[in-house]
């Protein structure tokens, strides 16, 4: 029994001595008299005192006290009284000046000086306290309350042996005095003299058969014991004997409990909340058995109603929060134990279990800082070094990690979680030899642990051990046959190892073991798409997502593939779904912004290029990509500040000096742009982009022979690019070099049928030859594959004039002219063939739109000369050649308008 519970006994026995003894001075005339007039002496008003405190209307009974004394000073009985009563109502100060006014007048008044021993005892003063009750001792030498009060205070000054002599004194005096049983016994306790404290509990029930408390008392020394029959037996006793004593139903529904019956208890405990409404613990202990049935709804519901009687109760918040973090419910086990920690904060329990929450919820700092405590007040905790490891390692500090696994072994070398914990930590710092070490330490400990096997099967795979690895991962499906997971992780050593038979007999014996394996399924369909078996890497794509629809990586794999056969819709989608799942990852919407680009959709692109550099500014690939569609929409001064910034964060990214340097060329900055084709030649020597970009700069500048110099090497790198055979053909044709013109548009068309200038330029050089069949087959050719283009129509009614089928001329020079009304060139040539069939009014009315549209035209003056001439319109003739001359200052087409105004005679 604590020092704590000794001395409430000792204020309990003042409380309970108090009011008996004034029952005990209860006056002769009878109570009814007493209070059917008021008093008129000092013998009627104590009469009435001691009637009021028996009825427990103490400060009335006190204000009677007062009145006796006024009216007798020297009343012994009355100082006695009221001191009895103030000590009942806790104020042992005015109480011991009382009982010292009750021994002035009567110097032989024991109970005087018992109560205010007891007094003296409720304050802590038990030099003063001993002092009064061997006063009283020596004055009534037979009261055995006297030793057991004193044996009390032994007990509490921590005198065991002393407090057993007064008890057993007591005993002596008194055999049947079941208060000095009861307190012998329970020191025996203490002292776990079992077998005499079980024979002080007999003693007393055999003294009084029906006193319950002492089968309850009994029952609990039995049941520590571990004598369950017998103490079963004494509280159903005790309970027959009071179903009021709750301490009995208590006991009786732990020892039940313990012994599974966990229906037996639930009840004991409820008939406890019945007869005790507010009593928090008994809802904490009912909400433990419906806890131990697996009733979590109603335990919490207890946990609860405990702690709003008793927002104190530390252990209701413990027992609740490990329900709501057994259920996932992390927030509220966090608040739970944080209360609990506010109400103790050196339990070091609480400290564990918030730091395991804020580990579930991510939050490592959190974490760090309860395990960390907890480590203050235990610095041998293993646990806590292991699970604050843990949230270094999540937090990327694996030195630190590493450090608290060490700790954790060092605290407990025979503990196999620690290894296996460093183990996976040093996997993360890809320390695989310091891996192995640890796993294969673990499976000394423990050779059937499989988390070391797969442990060490990883670090081998990161050794390049590849056969160890699969070893181990076949020794763990050894351990566990039905472990999809290893089944799955041995498979991808198959598929590294090139043998996909194998890797995918893995994924299928995973799978029929656990069909809804979403990791099997995904890696499978990797396989199947490296065999280039998209049907069946699509169908298992799908199946992943179906089984873990959050799983991101399973709808960005699926969007690779759907890009790879064309379905840039289909990747579209899965890019979205990437999107909404993880809405903070440039990635996703960088290869959406791909997508879009590939379908067409460039604001929607430039969105999501925007967006992932809004999320990641260091992206390059993000503002390339950006460059790009800026390019396509002529938005120069963008696509050249987003190549810019590309280069600036990748400055190896050799295509981006290209796409910049098309920027550059479409600017009319031709030394920016060479520079830049050159810097990416540079940086990758076979980037085939590169040398034809530069090719074509060099062509546009007339710098021919180093134009194709790099067309030569772009096909050196790849014979099979035609329009590198295009360019190459464009620069021979410029040289006159007319036969290697057409052996290479030839070439050209040959690797790509559907290649339109190949046919369009082909076509020119033949009609160039008089080869006109040739021309006219070319010229066809390219209406048929774009027949919305006005060129092939135009290039085509060139070679009809050229044979002087003006009519057919005029038909394609109309078509090429409804497909692109601004074509000025068309409808000049349109005006010639006309002309020359003698149609001057639709000549003159093509003529003058060639000039509407481009005023500065000098062969359209030229042509309208021609029909002004042949019309005999010699004024205006002689105008529209002079305006030639002005437009041209050399070259044949001034050669022929200077001949015609000498014929004229202007």
């Amino acid at each position: 029994m604590s020092k704590s519970t000794i001395r409430q006994a000792l204020i309990q026995a003042l409380i309970l001595a108090a009011l008996g003894l004034l029952t005990a001075c209860a006056p002769v005339r009878p109570v009814e008299t007493a209070l059917e007039s008021p008093p008129q002496s000092a013998s009627e008003y104590y009469s009435r005192a001691i009637q009021r405190a028996n009825q427990g209307a103490l400060p009335e009974a006190i204000a009677d006290f007062d009145q006796v004394l006024a009216l007798d000073p020297h009343f012994a009985a009355a100082y006695l009284g009221r001191g009895n009563a103030y000590s009942a109502l806790g104020d042992y100060e005015r109480a011991i000046a009382d009982y010292d006014q009750a021994t002035e007048q009567d110097p032989e008044l024991a109970l005087a000086y018992l109560n205010r021993g007891l007094a003296y005892a409720a304050l802590g003063d038990y030099e003063r306290a001993l002092a009064d009750l061997s006063r009283a001792g020596a004055l009534e030498p037979d009261d055995a309350n006297v030793y057991v009060e004193r044996g009390r205070i032994f007990e509490t000054l921590g005198e065991d042996a002393r407090a057993l002599a007064e008890y057993s004194q007591a005993i002596q005096l008194a055999p049947t005095h079941i208060h000095a049983y009861n307190s012998r016994a329970r020191l025996h306790e203490k002292l776990e003299h079992w077998d005499d404290a079980l024979a002080d509990y007999s003693a007393i029930i055999t003294i009084d058969p029906s006193n319950a408390a002492a089968y309850l008392s009994r029952a609990n020394l039995y049941a520590a014991q571990g004598q369950t029959e017998l103490a079963r037996a004494d509280y159903d006793q005790a309970i027959a004997l009071d179903p009021s004593l709750t301490g009995a139903y208590e006991s009786r529904a732990r020892l039940l409990a313990g012994q599974q019956a966990l229906d037996a208890a639930i009840d004991d405990y409820t008939q406890i909340i019945t007869l005790e409404p507010d009593n928090a613990n008994a809802y904490v202990n009912r909400a433990n058995a419906y806890r131990d049935q697996g009733n979590l709804e109603l335990a919490l519901a207890d946990y609860s109603r405990a702690l709003a009687l008793d927002p104190s109760l530390t252990t209701a918040y413990a027992s609740r929060g490990r329900i709501y973090a057994d259920q996932g419910d992390h927030q509220d086990a966090i608040a739970d134990y944080t209360r609990l920690l506010e109400l103790d904060p050196q339990n070091l329990a609480a400290y564990l279990q918030r730091g395991n929450a804020y580990l579930a919820t991510r939050q490592w700092a959190e974490a760090i800082q309860d395990f960390t405590a907890a480590l203050q007040l235990d610095p041998d905790q293993a646990a806590a070094y292991l699970a604050r490891g843990q949230a270094y390692e999540a937090q990327g500090d694996l030195d630190a990690a590493l450090a608290d696994y060490s700790a954790a072994i060092a605290a407990a070398p025979e503990d196999v979680n620690g290894y296996v914990r460093r183990g996976n930590a040093h996997l993360a710092a890809q320390q695989w030899t310091e891996a192995v070490a640890d796993f294969t330490q673990a499976l000394a400990l423990d050779p059937d642990r499989v988390s070391a096997y797969n442990g060490r099967a990883q670090a081998y795979q990161g050794l390049k051990q590849v056969e160890q690895a699969i070893a181990d991962y076949t020794r763990l499906i050894q351990l566990e046959p039905e472990n999809a997971g290893a089944y799955v992780s041995r498979a991808g050593l198959h598929w590294s190892q090139g043998a996909y038979e194998q890797a995918l007999a893995d994924y299928a014996r995973a799978i029929e073991l656990e069909p809804t394996n979403a990791a099997a399924h995904y890696s499978r369909a990797a396989v199947y798409a490296a065999q280039g078996e998209a049907e069946q890497a699509l169908a298992d794509y799908t199946r992943a997502i179906e089984l873990q629809p959050d799983w991101i990586n399973a709808y960005t794999s699926r969007a690779h593939l759907y890009e790879e056969q064309g379905n840039w819709a289909a990747a579209i989608a899965d890019y979205t779904r990437a999107i909404e799942l993880a809405p903070g990852d440039a990635g996703h919407h960088l290869s959406r912004a791909n997508a879009y680009s590939a379908l067409g959709d460039q604001e929607a692109a430039i969105a999501d290029f925007t967006q992932a550099i809004t999320l990641d500014p260091t992206l390059a690939a993000a503002y390339l990509g950006r460059g790009n569609l800026y390019q396509n929409q002529r938005m120069l001064d963008e696509a050249l500040a987003d190549y810019t910034r590309a280069i600036e964060l990748q400055p190896e990214l050799a295509i981006a000096y290209v796409n910049r340097g098309r920027v550059y060329a479409a600017q009319q900055e031709p030394a920016s742009a060479l520079a830049d084709y050159t810097q990416a030649i540079q940086r990758n020597p076979e980037l085939v982009t590169a040398y034809l970009e530069r090719g074509n700069l060099y062509s546009s500048q007339g710098q021919y022979e180093n134009a194709l110099a790099d067309y030569d090497q772009v096909l050196a790198l790849n014979p099979e690019l035609a329009s590198a055979y295009l360019s190459r053909a464009n620069v021979y044709q410029r040289l006159g070099r007319t036969e290697e013109a057409i052996a290479d548009y030839t070439q050209a068309i040959q690797l790509e049928p559907s290649l339109t200038p190949a046919y369009l330029n082909r076509g020119n050089l033949y009609r160039e030859l008089a080869r006109y069949d040739e021309a006219l087959a070319d010229h066809s050719q390219a209406i048929q594959l774009e027949p919305q283009l006005a060129a092939p129509y135009f290039m085509r009614g060139n070679t009809y004039a050229a044979q002087g089928e003006n009519q057919k001329a005029i038909e394609d020079f109309t078509a090429a002219i409804e497909r692109d009304p601004t074509l000025a060139i068309a409808y000049v040539n349109r005006g010639n063939a006309y002309n020359n069939l003698g149609e001057s009014d639709q000549a003159l009315a093509d003529l003058n739109k060639a000039i509407e549209l481009v005023p500065d035209f000098a062969i359209a003056y030229y042509g309208r000369g021609l029909v002004y001439r042949n019309r005999g319109e010699i004024d205006k003739a002689l105008a529209d050649f002079q305006k030639c001359l002005e437009l041209v200052p050399a070259g044949n087409l001034r050669d022929l308008a200077a001949q015609q105004i000498g014929e004229l005679g202007g």
